[in-house]
């Protein structure tokens, strides 16, 4: 079965952060809550000054997905590569932040 995405009349802008063992895309945290997705992002991705770092392997295409369907046109922006631990990996995880909507010292969400 394919999908059919609606016309993009949107964009948004996407960069991709790897290390040698994973790679999340970071994306603008308010946009997470406009496609009413918060809720369905798991504990692998991580947020940080209103940026949200989406793992590769499901939270990644859930968003690319959702905002397919909200009619968002994607750009990538150069990747950032990293030959050791990727500094996302030592932000707060998204769901900390996302479940209870509130923000701990130093951190923004949405």
């Amino acid at each position: 079965m394919t999908t059919t995405y609606p016309p993009k009349t949107r964009t948004c802008s996407v960069k991709w952060i790897t290390d040698p063992g994973h790679a999340w895309c970071a994306v603008n945290a308010s946009l997470i809550r406009e496609l009413k997705i918060a809720d369905q992002i798991s504990s692998f991705s991580y947020l940080s000054r209103g940026i949200a770092y989406l793992e590769e392997d499901c939270d990644a295409p859930r968003f690319f997905h959702a905002a397919n369907l909200a009619g968002f046109e994607i750009t990538t922006e150069k990747e950032q590569r990293h030959t050791g631990n990727a500094p996302v990996r030592r932000m707060g995880r998204f769901t900390e932040y996302a479940q209870n909507y509130s923000t701990p010292r130093n951190a923004t969400f949405y």
